[in-house]
């Protein structure tokens, strides 16, 4: 189903690279901290060749010949574990060479007037693609809008995604459940959690349908990683704060016991809590990249938990013409948007079972999936770094009806500028999920679906 469609540079290794005397970001590997101390090195965001560097000579070099023959006995001393001699490249391609290089070579190359720049060498894997994607996964994958007129019920748009597609990473669902033997999920799904009295699969749909937009076969964005379902909510897809606390407590302590990247998907929210945002802060400072809805009251999510708590990414919704969707919550809490209308993903009446749900409860496993997709690239990158490289990575301005001035208007993008393309096409009958009411009573509040 999936052709390896073209070489793409992991995670913005491209041009756009941070030159270092300034402060590192915060998505850069802790391991190249150490490089703080030469200016003109330029850093990769993505993986990279252990010692390996690219060297561009400048313009001004007078015998390329002799800098050779200087930079290959440099190599030659190198204490660089490969490091046998340079290779140059044609000066009409590439006017430098490449080398495994010491600390040392590094800063004398830097210090040399025959160079212009030195660059880390970046690992360079195919990408995948898929033809028979929904119009969510076609549009994270896509720095234009879809074609005008495009059916949401559409299977047949495309989908490029880095092929690590989250591998090695895993994502805790604190929901209704997950139908764990679905056949999207392609036997990475799992329910390790349901708290008593509660059933021990999904028996509403909202969980199954979540999984799939983050990791299904079919229906995902990350589709190599693997899913657990946690069940806090009942059958008509209520519950309550005390039990989303749980839910994330056991979330933590599967994670602590893996050692594995994990993210959180909460497409749930309720009235503000002091005692859910505090939960869901600790699952941050833990390591876990926690994800959850805006909410679908058309409010400002600064007023709905876990939505409002800062160390969190929450996610409102848009819809096929790009436009924010008339119900997701909106304000300065909402980081990003993504696909949230008309989102076609896992049902739960059989194993084959197609579901369409709307809500900003669908837009964050996009955003999860995400999550999990970039994690797989950079396992060593920091929930605050993962924030800001998701922001980088998002299309400005792409938004119509944003509802205030303090609501970011920012599309999520999983891939660097011009890597997806969309098509249209077929159809679907879908059916819709609405948002519930929401208490105001902190403690014991009862929380919903979003």
């Amino acid at each position: 189903m999936y052709a390896t469609a073209f070489l793409a540079i992991l995670l913005g290794a491209s041009a756009v690279d941070s030159v270092l005397g300034a402060a590192v970001p915060s998505y850069v590997s802790r391991h190249r901290a150490r490089h703080t101390s030469m200016p003109g090195l330029k850093l990769i965001r993505g993986q990279v060749k252990t010692s390996s560097y690219i060297v561009k000579l400048a313009d001004t070099v007078t015998n390329r010949t002799a800098h050779l023959d200087w930079a290959n006995s440099m190599v030659a001393q190198s204490n660089a574990t490969n490091a046998t001699s340079v290779q140059s490249f044609s000066q009409t391609v590439f006017d430098g060479y490449a080398a495994e290089l010491d600390d040392h070579c590094v800063s004398m190359l830097l210090a040399s007037e025959d160079v212009a720049w030195v660059e880390e060498d970046a690992v360079v894997r195919i990408s995948g693609s898929q033809t028979n994607a929904p119009w969510g996964l076609s549009r994270l994958s896509s720095s234009t809008p879809l074609p005008a007129n495009s059916d949401v019920n559409s299977l047949t748009f495309d989908y490029t995604f880095n092929d690590e597609a989250g591998t090695g990473v895993d994502v805790y669902i604190v929901d209704t459940g997950l139908r764990a033997t679905h056949q999207d999920y392609q036997g990475r799904a799992k329910m390790l959690f349901s708290l008593p009295g509660l059933a021990t699969t999904d028996d509403n749909g909202h969980g199954s349908h979540v999984g799939g937009t983050i990791a299904g076969n079919n229906f995902g964005v990350a589709k190599k990683a693997s899913l657990f379902g946690i069940k806090v909510m009942d059958a008509d897809g209520s519950g309550s704060t005390s039990g989303i606390i749980q839910g994330i407590q056991v979330a933590m302590q599967a994670a602590a016991k893996s050692g594995r990247p994990s993210v959180i998907n909460m497409s749930i929210g309720g009235a503000g809590s002091r005692a859910l945002d505090s939960a869901a802060t600790s699952a941050v400072n833990a390591g876990m990249f926690v994800v959850v809805a805006a909410g679908n009251d058309a409010v400002d999510a600064g007023t709905e938990s876990p939505a409002r708590a800062p160390a969190v990414i929450t996610v409102g919704a848009m819809n096929i013409q790009d436009r924010v969707s008339t119900f997701s919550n909106f304000g300065s809490s909402v980081d990003i948007f993504g696909p949230g209308e008309d989102i076609i993903s896992c049902g739960i009446q059989s194993d084959t079972d197609v579901a369409s749900l709307s809500g900003t409860s669908m837009a964050t496993p996009h955003i999860s999936g995400l999550v999990a997709l970039l994690v797989s690239q950079q396992p060593d990158i920091t929930p605050a770094g993962l924030t800001t490289l998701i922001k980088s990575l998002g299309t400005q301005n792409a938004l119509k009806g944003v509802p205030t001035r303090s609501t970011v208007n920012l599309l999520a993008q999983n891939l660097l500028p011009d890597s997806g393309i969309a098509t249209t096409s077929a159809s679907l009958i879908s059916t819709t999920a609405v948002a519930s009411t929401k208490t105001n009573n902190a403690d014991s509040a009862t929380t919903t679906l979003n």
